[in-house]
């Protein structure tokens, strides 16, 4: 998926890898979604930080 999709969008080294200039999202959380997907949702608890489009928009580190 994260190989195919960005050749298929003629994307590939800006989408679907994390590395400068490349735009992407990464959600970085101590909550293990596929054990408690409900603890997601309370986000000052569950969310250690948030990077959108290279900028920090939540940092609880």
């Amino acid at each position: 998926m994260y190989q195919v999709n960005p050749r298929l969008c003629r994307m590939e080294g800006e989408i679907g890898v994390l590395a400068p200039g490349a735009s992407g999202d990464l959600v970085i959380t101590d909550v293990d979604p596929l054990a408690n997907l409900e603890a997601l949702a309370d986000p000052t608890r569950a969310l250690q930080a948030v990077v959108c489009r290279g900028r920090v928009v939540v940092d609880a580190l």
